[in-house]
């Protein structure tokens, strides 16, 4: 498989099928996520538990580019937020927001992952209360 195909794979498993354990096939045993160091097992775990809070999660692949030792990804993630999330009730509400992803790959396994996702558009769909921060 390409580092393109295996990304697209990433998206469809984990993210809107629920297969967490495709983490131990996409990832290098010891990966970076935002510039911290995981596992698969670790990141899997923390994958679940975000999944937990809705239904439908889902992750559509808007654009792929395949660059110099990696991928880049534009995503669109929809879902029903169906469980409490932090200090936020669940209320039912659907999101639907976009993100880029960046993979880097040594061989076959993705060794550092860069997140970014609109989850300031995502909360205040999901009806959170967004402020200035306390003084």
């Amino acid at each position: 498989m390409t580092p393109e195909e295996r990304v697209r794979a990433y998206w469809s498993r984990v993210w809107s099928e629920g297969d967490t354990a495709y983490a131990e096939e996409f990832y290098a045993p010891s990966f970076r996520l935002n510039d911290a160091e995981t596992t698969p097992a670790e990141w899997a775990a923390g994958a679940a538990a975000w999944q937990a809070k809705f239904t439908d999660f889902n992750a559509t692949v808007l654009r792929a580019f395949a660059v110099e030792g990696g991928v880049v990804t534009q995503v669109r993630y929809r879902g029903r937020h169906t469980r409490d999330l932090a200090s936020l009730p669940a209320a039912g509400r659907e999101f639907d927001v976009t993100g880029l992803d960046v993979f880097l790959f040594g061989g076959d396994r993705c060794v550092e992952h860069l997140h970014e996702a609109d989850h300031f558009t995502m909360f205040e769909q999901l009806g959170a209360t967004i402020g200035a921060p306390p003084a």
